[in-house]
Order: C-alpha cells, then sequence, then structure tokens
C-alpha cells in the first residue's frame, strides 16, 4: 500500500481511509490487518540531538537548522523534541541570549536528573524543559559537561563532554518516555549519540529505542577533524570514556587514521541513513570528503532554508536593540556640524537631513527603504567607529571564524579592498575552542581592525547580525566549501547583495549582477578560484556596481535578493516524505 502511494496510484489520504474501514471489519483478520497497518503508520515523536540550537545558543548556521526544521516539522502535525545544553557560561552576548530564552519560553527544571556512568564515576545532569513554537526543548544542565558552547582544552576534556551529551540525551528520551521514531544527530559533536546507544545493551534494549530509526545530519563534513581525537593521550586510552567493549573501537575511528576517535564517523557508521544540507552536496561526500567518503553511500540531500518570518524577526531584534535611538542624535549632530558630510546627505537623501519626519513622509517604498538603509549604514558607521561617509561601500562578514569561511582572503586581498577600493568593513564572529587555524585567522582580523581602524571594525564572539544585514550594501562568504549555506539566504532576506565563491549552495543561490539598460537580473557576484585575486575581481565588480548604479537599480537589485530567498516549508516536507519512506510510512500532509 505504501509503494502504491508513493508511485501515485493511491493518493495517502485515501490509502488511511482503507485502513480505518478495515479496523472497523467484523472479520478478525481483517480486523486484525487494519489494526496493524493503523500501528504501522501511526507517527511518533521525531527527537533532535545538537551542541546548538535557536533560540538558546548560537554559534554558527547548525543552531539556525535545529530550530527552523523542527519548527516547520511541528507546524506541519509532527511531535518533535530537541535536545541540547543549558550553557550557563560563555561571552556576554551568549549568556544573555540563553537567559533571555529561558526567561522568555518559561524554561523550568523538571525535577528530574538524569544519571550515567563516565569510566567508573557516577554523574547526574539536572533536565530542564520548555516550549517554543510547538517544539519541545530539554536543556542539560551540568557544571562540568555544559559549563559553555565548545567549550574544553584537552582531548579528553572535549571528548567527556560528547560522551556527556549522548549518554544524557539518551537517559532524558528513556526517562520522558520519548520513544523517538526518528532520532537526527546534528554534526560530529553529536553522533557518538548513535554510537552509545546502539552498542550499549542498557539502550538498545530499552523498549524506548525499539521503533527508533537512528538518522545523522552532516552539516559540513570538514567539522569532523575538530571532533577527532588521537586515541591515547598522556598514556590514557579516550575510548575508554565510552564505557563499551573495546571491540567496538573499531566502529568510533577515523576510516583513514585508525588510532583517531572519529565522532562524526561513529554518527555515520551507526545511522540507518546519513543526509546532508543540499543534492549537491550529498553527491560530493560519497565522492570526496576528507576519509568519510569511504564509509558513506546513498547519502540523502535536502537543502536548508530559512523560517519565513526571519525578517520580521530581525526587523524585531533591531527595533529593541535601541541603535536608533542611541545613534540617529548623533548623526543628526555630525550632519549640522560636518557641512562636508551634510552636503553628500543632501545631495542624493536630503530626506535625511530632516530626521525620522523626512522619511515618514515618503510614499514611494523604493524610496523609503533605500533611505531607511543608508540611514542605518550611516549610523553602522558611528557606531562601529569608521568614517561616516555614504559613497563608501560597506559590508558585513559574520561566520563562525574559520579557514573554511574564507576570512583568509580577505586578509589577503586586504590592501585591494580596504586601500584601493575604499571598502568598509564589519566582520565579526566567534572561534571554536581547538581550532587553532581559527585563533590565527581572528588574530590577522584583530590586526586588520587596528590597521585600517576607520575602515575595518572586528569583533568576537556570539553576534547579532540584524543591524549589520539592515545596513550593509553586501554580504561576504567567499568560502573555500559551503555544504548548503544559511547566512546567504538570510542576506537576501534582509535585502543584501552577496559576494561568494561558486562552491556548494553558494553556486546554487547566488546568481551574478548582470544589467541591461534599466532592468537589473541576479544578486550578487561570483568567483571561482579560491585565490585573493579571483576574491577581488569579484569585489571590484560589486564595487564597481554600487559607484555606477543609481538609488532606482539598486534596490532593484535588492528586490532580487529578497524575491530568492526561499523557506523551510519545503525542505520540511521533503524531510518528511524521505524519512517516512525509509520505514514505508504512509504520512498524510
Amino acid at each position: 500500500m505504501f509503494h502504491a502511494v508513493k508511485n501515485g496510484a493511491l493518493t495517502a489520504e485515501k490509502a488511511m481511509r482503507f485502513i480505518h474501514k478495515l479496523v472497523e471489519e467484523k472479520e478478525p483478520a481483517l480486523k486484525h490487518l487494519g489494526e496493524s497497518l493503523l500501528l504501522h503508520n501511526e507517527p511518533d515523536a521525531l527527537v533532535f540531538i545538537s551542541a546548538e540550537a535557536d533560540p538558546f545558543s548560537k554559534s554558527g548556521g547548525l543552531a539556525n537548522v535545529v530550530y527552523e526544521l523542527p519548527r516547520e516539522l511541528a507546524a506541519l502535525g509532527e511531535k518533535v523534541c530537541v535536545i541540547t545544553g543549558y550553557y550557563r557560561n560563555g561571552d556576554p552576548q551568549a549568556m544573555k541570549k540563553m537567559k533571555d530564552a529561558v526567561e522568555r519560553y518559561k524554561v523550568e527544571y523538571t525535577g528530574v536528573n538524569v544519571r550515567f556512568k563516565i569510566l567508573n564515576s557516577d554523574y547526574e545532569v539536572g533536565v530542564y524543559r520548555g516550549t517554543v513554537e510547538g517544539i519541545t526543548y530539554y536543556l542539560l544542565d551540568h557544571f562540568e559537561f555544559f559549563d559553555g558552547l565548545y567549550w574544553g582544552v584537552t582531548a579528553e576534556e572535549k571528548l567527556r563532554r560528547r560522551v556527556a551529551l549522548a549518554r544524557a540525551a539518551a537517559e532524558v528520551i528513556a526517562t520522558f518516555g520519548l520513544k523517538p521514531l526518528f532520532t537526527f544527530t546534528n554534526d560530529a559533536y553529536a553522533g557518538v549519540f548513535n554510537g552509545v546507544v546502539r552498542s550499549d545493551p542498557v539502550y538498545y534494549t530499552n523498549p524506548n529505542f525499539q521503533k527508533t530509526t537512528f538518522l545523522h545530519i552532516i552539516h559540513n563534513g570538514g567539522w569532523q577533524y575538530f571532533d577527532a581525537y588521537e586515541r591515547h593521550e598522556r598514556g590514557f586510552d579516550l575510548f575508554q570514556l565510552f564505557n563499551l567493549p573495546g571491540w567496538r573501537v573499531a566502529d568510533f575511528s577515523d576510516p583513514v587514521s585508525p588510532n583517531r576517535v572519529n565522532c562524526m564517523a561513529a554518527g555515520i557508521r551507526f545511522a540507518d541513513r546519513v543526509i546532508t544540507v543540499s543534492p549537491s552536496y550529498a553527491k560530493q561526500i560519497e565522492y570526496a570528503c576528507d576519509g568519510l567518503e569511504h564509509i558513506l553511500s546513498n547519502v540523502i540531500g535536502i537543502s536548508n532554508a530559512i523560517g519565513r518570518d526571519f525578517l520580521t524577526r530581525i526587523e524585531k531584534s533591531f527595533e529593541k536593540s535601541g541603535f536608533v535611538e542611541a545613534h540617529l542624535p548623533l548623526l543628526m549632530e555630525m550632519l549640522k556640524s560636518n557641512t562636508g558630510l551634510r552636503a553628500k546627505v543632501g545631495h542624493r537623501y536630503p530626506e535625511l537631513l530632516e530626521g525620522k519626519k523626512g522619511i515618514a513622509g515618503v510614499k514611494d517604498p523604493l524610496r523609503k527603504t533605500a533611505l531607511l538603509r543608508m540611514r542605518n549604514k550611516l549610523m553602522l558607521q558611528i557606531q562601529r567607529g569608521l568614517e561616516v561617509d555614504p559613497d563608501l561601500v560597506l559590508f558585513s562578514m559574520i561566520h563562525r571564524i574559520t579557514e573554511q569561511k574564507g576570512f583568509q582572503l580577505v586578509l589577503d586581498a586586504s590592501e585591494g579592498l580596504f586601500r584601493h577600493l575604499g571598502f568598509q568593513a564589519v566582520i565579526g564572529g566567534s572561534v571554536s575552542s581547538g581550532d587553532r587555524r581559527g585563533d590565527e585567522i581572528a588574530h590577522g582580523l584583530y590586526l586588520l581592525g587596528a590597521y585600517y581602524s576607520d575602515r575595518v571594525n572586528v569583533s568576537f564572539g556570539f553576534q547579532d547580525v540584524s543591524i549589520p544585514l539592515l545596513a550593509s550594501d553586501l554580504f561576504c562568504m567567499p568560502s573555500l566549501n559551503e555544504p548548503g549555506g544559511i547566512s546567504q539566504l538570510e542576506a537576501f532576506t534582509a535585502g543584501c547583495l552577496v559576494t561568494a565563491r561558486a562552491t556548494g549552495g553558494l553556486r546554487d543561490t547566488v546568481f551574478p549582477i548582470r544589467v541591461s539598460g534599466d532592468e537589473v537580473k541576479g544578486n550578487g557576484f561570483l568567483f571561482t578560484d579560491y585565490t585573493a585575486t579571483a576574491f577581488y575581481d569579484a569585489m571590484k565588480r560589486a564595487h564597481d556596481f554600487f559607484r555606477d548604479s543609481d538609488d532606482t537599480m539598486i534596490q532593484r537589485a535588492r528586490l532580487n535578493c529578497r524575491e530568492s530567498a526561499y523557506f523551510w516549508d519545503r525542505p520540511a516536507k521533503k524531510y518528511i516524505e524521505e524519512i517516512y519512506s525509509i520505514k514505508e510510512i504512509i504520512r498524510v500532509l
């Protein structure tokens, strides 16, 4: 019957009506068949396990996915849970994000502590619970294991945190009777959950896991090596932290280096199926993925997206930030005292000289949008200590600071960008603990900001993207590789053009700006080679477009950006279609 529905010979609605009729039959055999089919096709909980998850914690795009996808699945009628850490420490922005979300969503202690062993020691983890837009969040609280997002220095410290998340999540599922139909482990950090549950008889014999299909989502295969550790550290065998039989170590080891414990590889090996963030990336990682290609096959590729209310949320965040109230008076005072700036602004944006009243009186929506963005840009220049000039093109680049995101290209091309083209930049992000290359790049960015103090502002830690996205001319994603990409979709929704390297999901979503007469097509600027020269060329094309185009043309390009964003409703339906197909369950949407 499932295959009849899948092949279009029967609708899901008719199939379920037929099953319900069988349940009502008086003939015992038919009634039993109907009850069996009904039980088989009954939906149950979907449980996501992740180190980070919006709205409580965030380091990168992973947190977005582990909020937006479950939210959309819940809207489609699924019972969805997310298990993640209750991080009480971190930089001030991260701590505020956690505190605000806990208060807003009335997250409370359940009165339950889950217990597990690591080595010979017993541990208790407090479980907090709250509901966010139909998703039940379980937050895990422990002074060592969940002290801070991605904390830990030594390999043992880091691996203890990964094992603790795995065992605590398994205990939450068992203790609260979640009985998941599917579990989704996200990237390397959570990957060991699959291995622990399917290797430890305490869990694989537990009734809560009897119907479970284990799925592992690869958000970025390159991140596996931040969760891959030499098995022996200072003479200690790290695999002992798992409290599993020694013969199991091969299933947790790196496909290329057997003496390394690889959390991503464990997630893949013990998963029933692997999912990744775009169809093209699914094909790519089966061919080449730093060794993971040896254990990957038949990977499901489903494109990432963003929430339909993303623009509304960042606009609300922008309003609540007090940014306008704090910096508009400073801007108006500067316009009065600086005759050169006043002349520049007055030439193209005379309405801004009248403050809020001048913008409020504008009826043309395109013009009003252009005025608001220019006002925001001038205020952002003031806030970040940059030269205040409406003619300078300002780009923002806010990501996790890693080699993968292409920050090195900005450093290598810095003289051309900031001295010759005169760009301004707002750059920011956090560095993952243990990422030495990320630390080196962050130091380079710090020096860059100090050297071009009136052109570049750099900040570290959690970043609120609402102000930069609503104020910048351009958003940069010169990634070495980008499996799917979410930041470019967020930038599009906010009306930012994007400069990106043509790789992975960026190649699928960023299209070159092409001007013909009064027409403009495309939403950004692409380059192919991962070199400073190629990146500089793309940025020069972007600079020339802003220099040579009038405000109407630029606003049309921004409209192209907004129209090219796509949202989580489509991918969520694809997830439902794919995962229920694995178990041959009929799902009515």
